[in-house]
C-alpha cells in the first residue's frame, strides 16, 4: 500500500497536465477576445460610415425635393382636381348620405 508521499508524487504529473491545459485554454480565450474586439471595431467603423452615407443621401434628397418639390406638389394636386372634380359647395363626402337618410 502506497504511503502519502507516493500518492502525492503520483498526483503531481496529473496536476501539471491540468495546469498546462488551463494555460492553453486561457491563451485561446485571450486570442478569441482580441479577435472579437477587432471584429466589433471593424463593424462599428463600417456602421459609422454607412450611417454617414445614409444621412448624406437623405440630406441630398431633402434639398433636391425642396428645390424642385414645391411646383411638383401643387402640379400633382391640380392634376388630381382635374381628374376627380368635386361637387361645388359640398366638401363633406357624407353630406349626400346624411341628406338621403333624413328624407326617410
Amino acid at each position: 500500500m502506497p504511503n502519502n508521499k507516493e500518492r502525492l508524487d503520483n498526483l503531481e504529473p496529473g496536476l501539471e497536465l491540468v495546469q498546462e491545459s488551463l494555460r492553453s485554454v486561457q491563451e485561446e480565450m485571450r486570442k478569441a477576445n482580441i479577435d472579437t474586439e477587432g471584429r466589433f471595431k471593424r463593424m462599428e467603423t463600417s456602421f459609422g460610415r454607412m450611417l454617414e452615407e445614409t444621412i448624406n443621401q437623405m440630406q441630398e434628397l431633402i434639398v433636391t425635393s425642396r428645390e424642385s418639390g414645391s411646383s411638383t406638389v401643387h402640379g400633382n394636386r391640380r392634376d388630381e382636381e382635374r381628374q376627380y372634380p368635386r361637387d361645388q359647395g359640398n366638401d363633406n363626402p357624407f353630406a349626400m348620405a346624411s341628406a338621403q337618410g333624413q328624407g326617410r
